[in-house]
């Protein structure tokens, strides 16, 4: 219906067995005319105005309502990441508010990921790694977008434990071309590798990122190549083995 939020759902695949293995929920509003506005329209006034917490709690607690429903109707159910703006990680009480939610529908924990994006503000980096340090005293898995974007520290690894890293699209965009890219994506690699941190490229269009990703030791990968964001009854019908839709092939 027209003037409401609603979830699309994006797969991530794994770029070794071309596997479905998780999806990221994405946030669209759909105005009176029936029209899709993406994020970047909404998302920066929602935050000037305080009211991105409420967002990202109702973003969390629909995927899982969702989740919950795949369950029941049997589905493939593999891991959702849900997306955290900066301001919900600082609210207090954001942890137990969390947990309420999860128990509120009895989702299992392992089926969902908190991403959150790491910027180089140092007045709130003890802010910030002091709520996923509880998230994960708490039992959520960690996911750490947009990293390359700016400037993302390698201090990260040493001072923030996480479970996954985003490589950011503007780094996979430029990778046949630009050595330097290539470089740091296959020590990225080595490093989570050794400390046992998934890592997952963002943007993967074409085939050649994907086999060049693969080269350099990224194991999982999400874009247009694959599949773009799409409405729950797609997704369901073409990746959790929910029914055909109505029209399709």
């Amino acid at each position: 219906t027209a003037g409401q939020f609603c979830i699309y759902f994006q797969p991530k695949i794994s770029l070794d067995t071309e596997e479905f293995i998780g999806s990221e929920a994405l946030i669209r509003y759909i105005n009176q005319a029936g029209e899709i506005i993406a994020p970047n329209n909404f998302i920066p006034i929602l935050e000037e105005a305080r009211l991105i917490k409420m967002l990202d709690l109702y973003v969390f607690e629909e995927v899982c309502k969702q989740i919950n429903i795949w369950k029941e109707r049997k589905m493939r159910v593999k891991p959702v990441s849900i997306n955290l703006s900066r301001s919900t990680l600082s609210y207090h009480f954001l942890a137990d508010q969390l947990l309420a939610l999860i128990t509120k529908h009895n989702i299992d924990i392992s089926l969902l990921e908190l991403e959150v994006t790491e910027t180089a503000e140092v007045d709130n980096q003890l802010v910030f790694s002091q709520a996923l340090e509880k998230l994960k005293e708490y039992g959520f898995s960690i996911s750490i977008d947009d990293f390359g974007v700016r400037n993302a520290s390698l201090s990260l690894f040493t001072t923030i434990n996480f479970d996954i890293l985003k490589l950011d699209r503007s780094l996979v965009k430029t990778l046949a071309q630009n050595q330097k890219a290539r470089i740091l994506i296959r020590s990225l690699a080595v490093i989570c590798s050794d400390l046992g941190i998934k890592l997952i490229a963002e943007g993967v269009e074409n085939e050649e990122q994907e086999h060049i990703l693969r080269e350099l030791g990224c194991g999982l990968g999400q874009g247009f190549l694959y599949d773009r964001p799409m409405p729950v009854a797609e997704f369901e019908a073409k990746y959790l083995g929910g029914p055909p839709l109505a029209g399709s092939d």
